[in-house]
């Protein structure tokens, strides 16, 4: 069996949105001096206003101490029991999950041009992840680096390995 990409951020929020304000294991006021953020950063992701990026996950992670995969079992479990529905945006190129996230793990697949692909990248992450979760969040990292600058480039219309105002000789 294979895992699913799914909107990591929500799953994330709802863990988060859990730790703090329902079991209370740690303020958000500790997480953030933890993390070197003000505090109100953390309520606005515990409010769903603003989404925490790649490197603020990582630290709350670090922060808190919880296992990246508890944290993703208990988001999951967290939503489930709030009946919320996990809902990605368009631009992530991700179907929309309904209150039992793995209900449908195919749908996914089928959202991608390349299917065989977006498996063998579901069973290389998932194989990742439980080898080490630091090479993880490396490589999660470098990947959404890697899309910005592709969409940043192509909204430029820039090829990429050229800079704005260069040219070739």
């Amino acid at each position: 069996m294979f895992r699913v990409m799914e909107n990591e951020i929500k799953v994330f929020v709802a863990w988060l949105k859990k730790y703090v304000k329902d079991d209370k294991q740690m303020t958000a006021k500790a997480i953030a001096l933890e993390i070197g953020v003000d505090p109100t950063t953390i309520s606005g992701y515990i409010r769903k206003r603003t989404k925490p990026s790649f490197k603020i996950r990582e630290k709350i992670t670090k922060a808190t101490g919880v296992d990246y995969k508890d944290i993703m079992s208990q988001g999951r479990q967290a939503i489930k029991n709030k009946n919320q529905p996990v809902e990605t945006s368009d631009r992530d190129n991700f179907v929309k999950f309904e209150t039992d996230l793995e209900r449908e793990p195919f749908e996914v697949i089928k959202t991608f041009r390349y299917q065989e692909k977006a498996i063998l990248a579901n069973k290389l992450l998932s194989e990742l992840e439980q080898l080490d979760i630091e090479e993880y969040f490396a490589l999660i990292g470098k990947l959404e680096g890697r899309v910005a600058m592709l969409r940043q480039n192509k909204e430029s219309n820039q090829p990429l390995g050229e800079e704005k105002g260069s040219r070739s000789a």
